[in-house]
């Protein structure tokens, strides 16, 4: 694969080829009081804020501290690096998508509504999106462990749109075009949203052997 965002899943019993390589301690976020989660989320605002105005090679943790109106050194004890910073900002918006809640019973509409949702979490912020895309293939030790926390994520959501399939391999297949979404939503600029959804959708129907409208 050309990314390395692989997963840890064969640890908890969870079946995929995507198993990190990283062997490095990873540090366990400690559970935040309601003040500090605050604090944090804060940071990860104003990480948004900045992606929105400038590139990720701006981007830093003094910024970020400056303008979450907090200080450096206490912007470090919760976010070791900007890597770290960036993974979390994308695993917030990860974690808040649900299983699809379409009733179609056909799997290949289910698992194109969960790709193009996460496709669409940075349809608009082409930045922001080369950031994740950077964040989720480095070395930082608390990035490695926000990307399995992901990855994880995505292949439950995947494979819980696939549920009534029992399709291994077609879950690994739809992994790979998350891949490609990626690389979609660093485009954000050349591709609209319907261009977006419309692309995994013929990736998808292709995967399935059904035959696209376009």
């Amino acid at each position: 694969m050309s990314f390395q965002w692989k997963v840890h899943l064969e640890i908890i019993g969870v079946p995929s080829r995507f198993v990190s390589t990283f062997s490095g301690t990873e540090q366990t976020r400690r559970r935040l009081t309601a003040k500090k989660a605050d604090v944090a989320q804060a940071l990860v605002d104003a990480a948004v804020a900045i992606l929105r105005d400038v590139d990720y090679e701006a981007l830093t943790i003094k910024a970020a501290a400056a303008r979450a109106g907090v200080g450096r050194a206490t912007a470090y004890t919760y976010f070791a690096s900007k890597n770290h910073l960036v993974a979390e900002v994308y695993w917030h918006r990860v974690a808040g998508i649900e299983p699809p809640k379409t009733k179609s019973a056909d799997p290949s509409t289910r698992a194109v509504t969960v790709l193009c949702e996460l496709a669409l979490l940075m349809a608009s912020e082409p930045a922001l999106a080369r950031a994740v895309t950077i964040a989720m293939c480095s070395s930082d030790a608390n990035a490695v462990l926000l990307r399995d926390k992901i990855g994880l994520r995505v292949h439950r959501l995947i494979a819980e749109a696939l549920a009534d399939t029992g399709d291994s391999v077609m879950i690994d297949l739809l992994e790979d075009v998350y891949f490609g979404v990626l690389i979609y939503s660093g485009n954000a600029g050349t591709y609209s949203e319907a261009e977006l959804c419309r692309t995994i959708e013929n990736a998808v129907l292709h995967l399935f052997g059904i035959p696209s409208a376009s």
